[in-house]
């Protein structure tokens, strides 16, 4: 009878241990979903037009958004903004004398690490009745943001005058005897350093600047289609220590 009661007593006590045991083991966390990547297309990618005006349109002209259009539609040139998973491209072919200017066929074909964006402008024909005033010409595309760098092709037709531009950045170094690299500012720092070829004008007073690593500058520069930008002036920001 005791010899039947203490093997109960152990048959118990090995339970109780064995759902202790049980309780006391980790319940291992799910581990969290890897970040989806966007997919990087090679060859032509398709993308959205954004008419100018529309809802659409209307509902993008907020904060930083909006100054980037104001500031650059009227400029020659590719300009792109990005928000989020998107990436939005402003083509522009500068001031033009009267109306009947569009920008048509546009195409963008995707490469490992750019993304090269080409277009044509559409010209009005001789005797043509188009708006007798100033017209700025300019297109709104929106793609996936992947990170990779925009090569502007130049638009087809179109034979501006370059524009001068400011911006700001920080100097990142000398490739060469005629260029630097820049990263520029409110730019997606996964693209932002570019080759710029120092001008005549900066070339021979460049050394003398003696910029370093990291430093706030200004520049004033041209861009040509397929063609490095220019740099006209370079200068060290005053609120750099």
């Amino acid at each position: 009878m005791r010899r039947t009661w203490l093997f109960m007593i152990s048959v118990v006590l090995i339970l109780v241990l064995i759902i202790v045991g049980c309780s006391s083991q980790k319940v291992e966390s799910p581990r969290p979903q890897e970040e989806k990547k966007p997919e990087v297309i090679i060859g032509e990618i398709t993308y959205e037009t954004i008419k100018i005006p529309s809802p659409q349109f209307e509902k993008l002209m907020t904060g930083e958004f909006a100054q980037w259009y104001e500031k650059n539609y009227k400029v020659d040139g590719l300009h792109a903004f990005s928000l989020g998973t998107e990436r939005y491209l402003l083509l522009s072919v500068g001031e033009k004398p009267t109306g009947g200017y569009y920008i048509e066929n546009v195409t963008l074909l995707g490469k490992e690490k750019e993304i090269e964006v080409k277009a044509k402008l559409h010209s009005p024909q001789p005797g043509q009745n188009v708006t007798e005033a100033l017209t700025y010409p300019h297109i709104l595309i929106g793609i996936k943001e992947d990170g990779r760098q925009l090569v502007f092709g130049g638009v087809t037709g179109n034979n501006p005058t370059p524009v001068p531009r400011k911006d700001t950045g920080k100097y990142v170094g000398q490739i060469d005897n005629n260029s630097i690299e820049i990263r520029v500012s409110g730019v997606p720092e996964k693209i932002s350093a570019r080759a710029f070829k120092l001008g005549d004008s900066v070339r021979d007073k460049f050394s003398a600047l003696q910029l370093k690593t990291g430093e706030e500058i200004g520049f004033t520069y041209v861009e040509k289609p397929n063609q490095q930008p220019v740099i006209l002036e370079i200068y060290r920001l005053k609120n750099t220590k």
